[in-house]
């Protein structure tokens, strides 16, 4: 059970992770153009 717990959890910091990456640029870019 605490297997699985941990498995679901780091699958939710990598997609948290990744969705804060791929916002970046999008900021970035966003930001500079005004």
């Amino acid at each position: 059970m605490s297997e699985i717990w941990f498995r679901t959890g780091e699958a939710t910091v990598l997609a948290a992770e990744g969705q804060y990456t791929d916002a970046m640029p999008e900021v970035l870019i966003g930001s500079t153009r005004g």
